[in-house]
């Protein structure tokens, strides 16, 4: 029996809902304990809980406590039922407030005891699961692989034509096309998306057709402010698996454009690499990165700010998140299987942050903590970012050539069929006179009408110039195709060998939508000449 009268005891117990769900995220996330910044959080979480033990007493502790474990665990206990069915956050919040009022009620003291194993049972048990020897670089490379299809998604990928008139992007435009046409690629460089985001633009190119509206194809899985997102129908997936191909798709634990349901995909996850911004920036830059990223990770205690003094802006850490699987971990796990397969892959990369340089070393973080592609820049600050970002994409090109080179070595290359293409542009725009009805066009979505027509060529470029290049099985020569279309459109011709579903015309012009959240056609080819 514990005693409450003890205000340390009290202090204690409350570590459970306050100290321990920070300690369980940054065990989940690998980033390891031993560290200031993560000391610095552990500390000022602390400090709450000495004062609230010393301060609530009798009935006012039972009231602090319960709120607690309202505010730590409803997200838990939502995403714990998901499976089973959906729940709302207020639902679970309501559930557990009503719980906790009756276990307090029957067991009383007992109660908290209890709480404290679950709660620090857990911490220990994400400890444990995410320390693991990752055994997957140890597996051959035996088997019959013959007539596989890559399809690789580089997220933010610039198409050659569409980059800036700069000496690091003239040498990311070289490397990136001489890497491919090594390969016996056909490079589309002037190719472009019909969408300036992600949860648009891919489910439009997955499923061969233009949408009828915003987010028509994807939903929002997150709950409040998280941005995670699940595609509604993949009829690439269906297609390939009905020729027979075992698929497997790698995507980014936010962005799931791979579910089993689609033609019992096999679906491979990667999320945030934190672990990899312990030898980047000040622990100060660490500590903000990580709280911020703590708050954002569960949408009902966020509410509390995770019980901190401050509220942090969540950061994604992009490319750094692949440094485990790109490219030399992909390369084996994809010439190790033994089926037919079609396998998708999306990668965070040259997504933002751009961290970065042609050598593969990154840069400090105070050079790109800022970076973020939902504004606009003045002129300094934008040719700051293009040439950060085009000598990641420098790095990128580099590290696609190393991945190719893996599967020509093995033997597999040839008899491949590969699409590789971009999203959108890198959508690093410039400071414009804003548009009629808009006050400013600092802080504006890629994906929205914020000029005053005509639009600007060179804004059209960064929202929309993606890569494309397709190698087909056998290929024995490299090719450049300079016309301008969509990859709906070349996707359409080059791969299924027919005219895109909505026709060419619909099919070569691209959306944005506008204060109302309607898609308006503009045609680039009147600007870009």
């Amino acid at each position: 029996m514990i005693c409450l009268a003890d205000w340390r005891i009290r202090a204690s117990l409350l570590t459970c809902f306050i100290v321990a769900p920070f300690l369980k995220f940054i065990a989940e996330n690998e980033y390891g304990f031993l560290h200031a910044e993560v000391a610095a959080g552990a500390v000022l979480l602390l400090i709450p809980c000495l004062l609230l033990g010393w301060l609530a007493r009798g009935k006012a502790f039972y009231v602090v406590a319960g709120f607690c474990i309202v505010m730590a665990g409803t997200y838990p206990l939502v995403h714990l039922v998901k499976p089973l069915f959906r729940m709302r956050l207020w639902e679970g919040a309501a559930l557990l407030t009503l719980g906790s009022a009756a276990l307090m009620k029957v067991m009383r003291e007992r109660f908290f005891p209890v709480i404290a194993v679950f709660a620090w049972s857990g911490v220990l048990a994400a400890t444990g699961l995410h320390a693991h020897v990752n055994l997957r670089g140890a597996l051959g490379l035996d088997g019959n692989r013959s007539g596989n299809v890559l399809w690789l998604l580089l997220d933010e990928e610039m198409g050659p034509g569409g980059f800036p008139a700069r000496p690091e992007c003239d040498a990311a435009r070289e490397k990136l096309s001489q890497t491919l046409l090594k390969y016996n690629f056909t490079l589309f460089p002037n190719a472009y998306s019909n969408y300036a985001g992600t949860i648009d633009s891919v489910p439009s190119i997955l499923n061969g057709r233009l949408l009828q509206s915003a987010g028509e194809l994807i939903v929002q899985t997150g709950e409040g402010n998280l941005r995670q997102y699940q595609i509604r129908a993949n009829s690439t997936f269906e297609g390939f698996a009905a020729q027979g191909y075992h698929v497997i798709g790698y995507q980014h634990s936010s962005m799931r454009m791979c579910d089993p349901s689609f033609a019992s995909a096999e679906c491979r996850e990667y999320a945030e690499g934190l672990p990899r911004l312990h030898d980047v920036g000040t622990w100060l830059d660490r500590f903000q990165w990580l709280v911020g990223n703590y708050q954002a990770s569960d949408p009902w205690m966020v509410k509390a700010r995770g019980f901190f003094p401050f509220h942090l802006r969540m950061r994604i850490t992009g490319p750094l998140g692949l440094a485990d699987l790109w490219p030399d971990r992909l390369a084996r796990e994809i010439l190790k299987e033994k089926k037919r397969t079609f396998f998708f892959v999306h990668l965070m990369t040259p997504h933002s942050p751009y961290l970065y340089r042609p050598d593969g070393s990154i840069r400090h973080m105070k050079e790109w903590i800022e970076d973020r592609a939902d504004e606009r820049v003045i002129g300094s600050e934008y040719d700051h970012r293009y040439g950060r970002y085009c000598e990641q994409v420098q790095f990128v090109a580099g590290q696609l050539d190393s991945f190719l080179r893996t599967l020509k070595w093995s033997g597999d290359l040839e008899s491949m069929t590969v699409v590789i293409h971009g999203d959108h542009g890198s959508r690093i725009r410039r400071l414009l006179r804003p548009a009629p009805g808009n006050a400013s066009s600092e802080d504006v979505d890629a994906e929205e009408i914020d000029f005053v027509d005509p639009p600007p060529t060179r804004d059209l470029l960064d929202r929309f110039s993606t890569l494309l290049a397709v190698k087909r099985a056998g290929a024995k020569a490299a090719a450049v195709d300079q016309e301008k279309h969509s990859v709906l459109t070349l996707l359409s011709r080059v791969l299924y060998h027919r005219e895109p579903r909505d026709g060419a015309q619909a099919s070569d012009r691209v959306y944005l939508f506008d204060s109302q959240k309607r898609y308006r056609p503009i045609d680039i080819l009147k600007y870009w000449r």
